[in-house]
């Protein structure tokens, strides 16, 4: 997925994301995992 830009006070801000993957997407169990990594990851 392409990086995200949007204008603010007059500068061009970018966020990137991650996509998840396919597989993950459509295992639940799988999903919510991943969620949980994710949100430690966060934290730090």
């Amino acid at each position: 997925m392409p990086p995200f830009t949007y204008q603010s006070k007059g500068k061009t801000m970018t966020v990137a994301y991650d996509e998840v993957p396919l597989d993950v997407l459509e295992n639940a169990p799988q999903l919510f995992e991943w969620r949980g990594r994710l949100s430690t990851w966060q934290r730090k």
